[in-house]
């Protein structure tokens, strides 16, 4: 039961990561836009084409097997990739330069642990679940950063036609979730519950549905100016 509803979450994120791309594509580059915006079908054609070259190697085998390597090095070079390009995302909506500097600066913190991690057990480790945890509480400081900003200065816009606002909201969203869904894993891994951990981690690929629909909304509020 549990590997079908992960099978299933997994089919769905897949489709939902197609739709968002394709909305990138149609939205994001509008001369108009911010160029934070205009970067983003970038990050969606990479996420779309990191799952594509894992379902292209190993189809599902590989959440059912124990070979992970063909798998674990597409996904730890797009969470270095991720991490990168949201910390340069923050940088271009967070007002305070000290905010600015602590964002690039656990940046490169990650991009350090990365690199040790690379070079002492090669591209294949199997650090991507803590490196998924330590960037998903990385990135949850800056959302609250941006959002004690926004609502401490006098509002002269409507939030709900501004796109960062969405944005940082979908960050926020997904990787809040993610803390706890890695913990869970974690803690059921070492149990030897796979199919536990499995259906626990679908929760994350269905709430990536909502994290994209959110993205879209934040791609096609902009008004022109």
């Amino acid at each position: 039961m549990m590997i079908t509803v992960y099978v299933i979450s997994i089919i769905v994120g897949l489709f939902s990561n197609i739709v968002i791309w394709v909305f990138s594509l149609l939205f994001c580059f509008r001369s108009y836009n911010p160029s934070y915006l205009r970067a983003f079908p970038l990050y969606a054609t990479l996420a779309l084409g990191t799952e594509a070259i894992v379902m292209s190697f190993t189809g599902f085998r590989h959440f059912f097997s124990g070979d992970y390597a063909p798998t674990n090095i597409p996904y730890n070079f797009f969470t270095l990739f991720e991490l990168i390009f949201f910390s340069y995302f923050f940088t271009k909506v967070i007002i305070s330069k000290k905010a600015k500097t602590l964002v690039l600066s656990m940046c490169a913190f990650f991009s350090i642990v990365f690199l040790i991690l690379l070079l002492k057990y090669g591209a294949n480790n199997r650090g991507g679940g803590p490196m998924t945890l330590l960037e998903s509480i990385i990135l949850v400081i800056p959302c609250f950063i941006y959002f004690r900003e926004l609502f401490k200065r006098p509002r002269t816009f409507n939030l709900a036609k501004e796109p960062s606002f969405w944005i940082v909201t979908a960050i926020l969203f997904s990787f809040s979730i993610m803390i706890p869904i890695m913990l869970f894993v974690f803690y059921f891994g070492k149990c030897n519950m796979p199919n536990v951990c499995c259906g626990i981690y679908s929760f994350n690929n269905y709430s990536n549905i909502i994290t994209n629909v959110v993205f879209i909304k934040g791609f096609t509020c902009r008004i022109k100016k």
